[in-house]
């Protein structure tokens, strides 16, 4: 049933900042945009949701990288 796979949908994007990068990953594995319009504008609100998470995470790690070490003298 298309309105159970909406809520779940639903339910699934405001529990993405709580799972962990495995959980993300697997996520991602299955997340398909097919099925009703509904379904597909949370199927894409998901997807925006991880790649602006991805964006950041590589973001950040490239500002500690690129800070210099200071060493005490």
């Amino acid at each position: 049933d298309f309105s159970i796979r909406c809520v779940a949908l639903r339910l699934l994007h405001k529990l993405l900042p709580q799972l962990t990068h495995e959980q993300l990953f697997e996520i991602a594995q299955v997340l398909s945009a097919d099925g009703p319009n509904e379904c597909q504008y949370w199927t894409l609100e998901i997807s925006k949701w991880m790649y602006d998470y991805i964006t950041q995470q590589i973001t950040s790690e490239k500002s500690i990288s690129s800070k210099p070490i200071s060493e005490p003298f």
